[in-house]
């Protein structure tokens, strides 16, 4: 694992008490202004936390393109923005605009030329692409769209619009290879969110639809900032929770925190208003609710949990990068009305097993790019001591599949059919006297070697055919 290396900032925990955090009635906005005031048109949701821009801050819609201040942005999901002037003549007098490139952190991947008004940008420092919709100013930050600037960062992120309730969506941004999503926030129940069950109907009891901020006197010559939130209540279809705990994390322009938690009742009106103060002007705010239930609630298995599974395996099993970044190699999945279970190795040149660590930020990655949790059991495929075939090798085709016809020397009589091998991508490939230095080119017919493969092996009448992982020349 590479080491990650975060700031630590100065957090203020506020205790329930008094007007910290009151809940209001439910109230509705009595004008246009204020229902768009702070509107989070699609909020965005990170390391299974919604993230929000307070007030005039708060992204909006600009020809369907959800656009983010870009700075602030950066700041959450973990990246560098710079900035370069340059001069430009207009109305022959000379002024100076900004460029501006955005980088995350321990990544070659950059999007840059961001301007105001201009629609196009460089992405890792190459050419010029279009953007579908020009950066601009508002609210003295440059703002652009999100969607196009994740794609530019694609060894980095990657992101979907996730449903997240029956009438909401938010865009949902994940990093399976670090953990650079609010790498300012330092609490741990960020970065290894419990992600809510694949099977529950409501994972986000409270969707946040509007966030405004404003400065108060408190008196005695104290001072605030008030946050005023605006909630929609989503239930499910099953048992009712019997409270929710709501978390709110306010964060500063320097990384600074100050969090509020609140025990809330499960029912009430649609929609609710809930007010925190804080000591600072917060540049975002990260929300969280919780359902709690009186009994850990039941959910079904069977069919229906293996037609969920199968939608989950859609969803991160073909993103190979994840698995390279983690340097594993996915072996093979398997559903059944209890679990899933997931097969992975170590690159073949790896033989050591695999570490617990390592299995557990898989699965947290695997349930961030799902979006939900659900029963997986994942098994290290460790390499036999013994090669599953020694032989001759007879044939490679140009697609690379090898055959090898066993020895009788070295094989049971059981398995003396050819042996049809598909190479993995890693196939490792060295001689018996050295580990290092052969590719899969320098593999030729008539050589004797002895070959490890991967999953199962699958017989028929004219081969066994397997995945080849490594071959070792005698």
């Amino acid at each position: 694992m590479i080491a990650k290396f975060k700031k630590t900032y100065t957090s203020f925990i506020v205790i329930m008490v008094g007007s910290i955090l009151t809940v209001a009635p439910a109230v509705r906005a009595d004008s246009e202004a204020q229902t768009q005031a702070g509107k989070q048109v699609i909020p965005l949701l990170m390391n299974d936390q919604f993230v929000l821009f307070p007030g005039d801050k708060a992204p909006y819609l600009k020809n369907n393109k959800l656009m983010v201040p870009l700075h602030t942005f950066a700041d959450t999901i973990g990246a560098i923005v710079t900035e370069r002037t340059y001069p430009v003549v207009q109305q022959n007098k000379t002024i100076m605009k900004s460029s501006y490139k955005i980088r995350p952190i321990a990544s070659v991947d950059e999007v840059g030329g961001l301007r105001d008004g201009i629609a196009s940008a460089i992405y890792g420092g190459d050419m010029g692409y279009g953007l579908p919709v020009a950066p601009e100013y508002r609210a003295g930050e440059l703002y652009v769209p999100a969607t196009p600037i994740i794609s530019g960062l694609r060894y980095s992120y990657s992101y979907e619009t996730r449903t997240v309730g029956r009438n909401h969506t938010a865009l949902a941004i994940m990093d399976p290879t670090f953990d650079r999503l609010l790498s300012q926030v330092n609490i741990r129940d960020v970065h290894q969110p419990e992600y809510a069950p694949i099977m529950s109907d409501a994972p986000y009891p409270l969707i946040p639809t509007a966030l405004t901020q404003r400065w108060i006197r408190l008196g005695l010559g104290a001072s605030a900032n008030r946050l005023s939130f605006t909630f929609e209540r989503e239930e499910g279809y099953g048992e009712r929770p019997s409270s929710i705990t709501l978390r709110i994390i306010a964060v500063d322009k320097n990384g600074k925190t100050a969090t509020s938690i609140k025990e809330l009742a499960a029912i009430g009106e649609f929609t609710r208003t809930v007010v925190t103060d804080v000591p600072f002007e917060a540049a975002y705010v990260l929300v969280h609710a919780t359902p709690n239930f009186q009994t850990e609630p039941v959910y079904p298995t069977g069919y229906a949990l293996q037609s969920k599974l199968s939608q989950a395996v859609a969803k991160f099993y073909g993103r190979q990068d994840m698995f390279t970044d983690f340097r594993l190699h996915p072996v093979d999945v398997s559903i059944n009305a209890q679990e899933m279970v997931l097969t992975v190795r170590n690159i073949a040149w790896n033989r050591q097993p695999i570490t617990n660590e390592a299995i557990e930020v898989l699965r947290q990655s695997i349930y961030e790019l799902v979006g939900r949790s659900f029963p997986l059991r994942i098994i290290d495929e460790v390499r036999n001591e013994q090669p599953e075939v020694i032989g001759t090798i007879t044939s490679i085709d140009k697609s690379g599949r090898i055959t090898i016809r066993p020895d009788k020397a070295g094989t049971d009589e059981a398995d003396l059919s050819v042996w049809l091998g598909t190479p993995d991508d890693d196939l490792y490939v060295h001689s018996a006297s050295h580990e290092t230095g052969l590719i899969p080119a320098d593999l030729k017919v008539g050589m004797q070697v002895s070959a490890w493969i991967s999953g199962e092996a699958l017989r028929d009448t004219v081969a066994v055919h397997v995945q080849l992982r490594e071959i070792m020349i005698q």
